[in-house]
């Protein structure tokens, strides 16, 4: 009888294989046989704790983005200052994912065939990003005493949220960065309009 110990492990034992080898020869080229028997496992080892390598990229996928996002969470909080903290919020969210998609770089052939994931992925960074960055500029907002219509921060994070996703989306497709200069422009802009 698995214990519920013994199957986290088994669990996290696969998804870090399966996270080399889609590393190295991309998740269609992975087979959930060379999974197992890069664990030194019987051929059948995956399937008994995950049912495709679809599933084991979803979960590693999961697992990526709450490492993300504590990531960024301990950058930002060590920020004492309202501005600061939204700073890094854009310079930690950057960095980040773009670590991240160095590190586990995908063909763009295999975007499409993994986009239910990476839309998630992408999906739930956003809305945090977004919902980070709201309360920051309510706050802000409070202490400069600066009039705004209610909705005026939501729109304005989610706007910047949308512009931070397109610069995710052209490093992960063309490979091309944002330097610092433009982000901080991005950054410059929100806090004269706060």
């Amino acid at each position: 009888m698995r214990t519920i110990k013994k199957e986290a492990e088994a669990r996290a034992a696969i998804i870090a294989a399966a996270a080399h080898l889609f590393k190295q020869y991309g998740i269609h080229k992975t087979t959930m046989e060379e999974i197992s028997l890069s664990m030194g496992k019987s051929n059948k080892y995956a399937y008994y704790y995950f049912k495709n390598k679809e599933e084991i990229f979803s979960e590693f996928g999961r697992q990526e983005l709450a490492r993300m996002l504590a990531d960024i969470s301990r950058l930002v909080n060590k920020e004492n200052t309202l501005e600061g903290k939204i700073k890094s919020l854009f310079h930690a969210r950057l960095h980040c994912v773009h670590n991240s998609i160095a590190s586990y770089p995908m063909p763009l052939s295999e975007i499409g065939i993994n986009m239910p994931a990476i839309t998630g992925m992408i999906e739930a960074l956003s809305a945090n990003f977004a919902g980070e960055l709201e309360s920051l500029l309510k706050k802000l907002a409070a202490s400069r005493k600066a009039q705004r219509r209610p909705g005026d921060c939501h729109a304005i994070a989610t706007t910047y949220s949308d512009l931070m996703t397109s610069i995710d989306i052209r490093f992960a497709v063309l490979g091309t960065t944002v330097p610092d200069s433009r982000l901080q422009v991005l950054i410059d802009n929100l806090m004269r309009g706060i």
